[in-house]
């Protein structure tokens, strides 16, 4: 709605919008958009009562904010309030007032800085992942390719909350199990860990204990030079301790492409509480993913936090390729066969398999019995092929026929009912 004052008519008014550069840019940037899904949402909840303002006010609102940078919701609504045409076209119900210079009082149309706030928190998530989904398919159309390569990583959000101002004395700041006033929702979490010395990882200096000290004055007696290997005289290295940083808020997971010539895309976008491990937010994000993108990525690529192998099978089955570093997960190097098969650390690297007869065989597929297992229980377990129909034992049977036809402890045969389930129903 165009409104008219005393100063301006609508045709005036009609060509500041047009020619204001703040509001031909800002146009420019909604036009990306496909604004008709939000009106689609508006009509489907449209309430009773006295009319608010459109959920794409707010929509645009809040994108203002995130293209000036601001992070308070003052400095948004300050901001407003200095661009009255801004407000014309962001869309808001203007309460009018002819006496005013363009024709509506900018106070009493905005909406107060808690009630913006709150919309805020209350956006439809659905909805927000329509408009991503809906830019994403305008942008292949536009880049060739786009979607076959994603890269996963989560980005840390803070929470507007106290415990997370060092400067302010806060009992049970770490406190887990606690809801905070400030955020209910946000949850406490670790934002970094290093087992590297505070000095070496920041590129400080040390800390003055365990820097060279000064020459005292004071007279010290001479000390004989010791007789002894400097070799036996030297400590044992300390482990390094490792240190966190925790933080109260959310993660922030996103699946994202980049281009030569456009950049970065933002494929898709998963928020958690940050108390969830980073590997949690890569199947719900490859899903929305593949719903944007409406194909499958080829390749991914992510930090050594996703390192786990269901991560890997989104690829592999279509010979794609997974660039991820290696992660130990605090654990030595598992040996491994040539052929890269993982064996444990006391197991033989080939033991040997006794195959169990044709008519012994169940009618579907079971594995061969090891002629010995090294030394699980402190004792090899001796090769027992199973009878006729002992297969269809349960496991309580399946133990005591083990025990009767080997010599072996009661103990072993238990465990060769948990090695070999395939052989019980």
């Amino acid at each position: 709605m165009i409104p008219a004052s005393r100063v301006f008519d609508q045709t005036t008014l009609t060509q500041l919008l047009t020619h204001d550069p703040v509001v031909a840019a800002y146009r420019r940037l909604f036009s990306l958009f496909d604004w008709s899904l939000v009106e689609q949402w508006q009509a489907q909840h449209s309430s009773r009562g006295r009319p608010a303002h459109r959920e794409s006010a707010y929509l645009k609102a809040f994108l203002v904010r995130i293209n000036e940078g601001f992070s308070y919701t003052t400095q948004l609504r300050a901001f407003l309030l200095k661009h009255p045409l801004l407000v014309i076209a962001l869309g808001f119900h203007l309460e009018l007032d002819p006496t005013a210079a363009y024709g509506f009082d900018v106070e009493r149309t905005l909406p107060c800085r808690f009630w913006f706030g709150q919309k805020l928190r209350q956006l439809d998530r659905a909805l927000l992942q329509d408009l991503l989904q809906a830019t994403v398919a305008a942008l292949q159309a536009e880049i060739p390719g786009l979607g076959e390569v994603g890269a996963f990583d989560v980005k840390h959000i803070y929470a507007w909350v106290k415990e997370n101002n060092q400067r302010v004395y806060v009992t049970d700041r770490y406190d887990k199990t606690q809801i905070l006033s400030g955020d209910p929702d946000c949850k406490l979490g670790v934002k970094r860990s290093s087992n590297q010395d505070a000095s070496v990882e920041s590129g400080q200096p040390e800390p003055p204990s365990t820097q060279a000290k000064a020459p005292s004055t004071t007279p010290q007696k001479r000390t004989q030079p010791s007789k002894q290997d400097p070799q036996q005289n030297e400590q044992p290295h300390k482990a390094k301790k490792a240190q966190k940083e925790y933080i109260w808020g959310y993660g922030s997971g996103v699946a994202a492409a980049t281009d030569p010539v456009y950049g970065d895309v933002v494929l898709a976008e998963y928020t958690l509480p940050f108390n969830e491990a980073d590997v949690t937010y890569y199947r719900p994000l490859f899903q929305h993913t593949v719903l944007a993108t409406n194909q499958l990525p080829a390749h991914v690529a992510a930090d050594a936090a996703f390192d786990y192998w269901y991560v890997y099978e989104t690829v592999a089955h279509r010979h794609g390729i997974a660039a991820i570093p290696l992660n130990r997960h605090g654990h030595d190097e598992v040996p491994r066969d040539p052929d890269g098969t993982p064996r444990g650390f006391s197991r033989p690297a080939h033991a040997p398999h006794l195959p169990v007869p044709a008519h012994q065989r169940l009618s579907r597929p079971t594995l061969s019995l090891p002629v010995a297992l090294a030394h699980t229980y402190g004792t090899d377990l001796c090769a027992c092929p199973i009878g006729p129909r002992q297969g269809l034992c349960q496991r309580p049977q399946l133990g005591e026929r083990w025990a009767d036809a080997c010599p072996a402890r009661s103990h072993q045969s238990a465990l060769s009912c948990r090695l070999y389930p395939t052989h019980c129903l």
